[in-house]
């Protein structure tokens, strides 16, 4: 579908802009699949996310995206506290593998928070190409962080934001099968 008449994009126009807004931050679906639930095409959605959704981002007018980049350090302080408690109780009944199986994931939780904070840059070892990170979906929802970061006057935070987003969704689990790369 083409831009509507007049030139004005169907996602800023539409009457679910800040649905559609929500989602593509979320970056829980893809373009398709979004656009087919607002009776939109893929190209409209993307041509917003490209050209539309990081100023959108930046005015205010998507509290989900300012919302996710301020909590990111906080989200990261919360999990090492919980896991170095569990730590602790474990330790106190006597639980050793399990202690040092929450050790193990402390330290993992210490290493994105130094990440996120640019005090320890990313692990290419950890790094996993898979579609998930590769996908232009990803990458914009990483580009409206840091546009927002930036507009904010605080660029840095921004990058290493990215980093940190790129380096955690990048590492393998379980539910995945995903191997390390190198």
């Amino acid at each position: 579908m083409p831009l509507a008449v007049g030139g004005k994009c169907r996602v800023c126009t539409h009457e679910a802009v800040e649905t559609i807004d929500a989602a593509l931050v979320a970056g829980s679906d893809t373009y398709g699949v979004i656009a087919a639930e607002h009776g939109l095409s893929d190209q409209a959605v993307a041509r917003h996310c490209r050209k539309h959704l990081s100023r959108r981002v930046a005015r205010g007018l998507v509290p989900s995206a300012t919302q996710f980049s301020n909590d990111v350090v906080a989200h990261v302080k919360r999990h090492l506290s919980r896991t170095h408690q569990l730590s602790m109780r474990l330790e106190a009944k006597g639980d050793e593998r399990g202690a040092v199986a929450a050790m193990r994931e402390y330290r993992h939780g210490a290493a994105l928070l130094a990440r996120v904070l640019g005090d320890l840059p990313p692990d290419p070892a950890s790094i996993t190409i898979n579609n998930f990170v590769g996908s232009v979906e990803y990458r914009n929802v990483i580009a409206v962080i840091r546009n927002v970061l930036d507009a904010e006057g605080q660029p840095a935070l921004g990058r290493k934001i990215a980093a940190a987003l790129v380096t955690s969704a990048s590492a393998p689990t379980a539910a995945n099968g995903a191997a390390h790369a190198g």
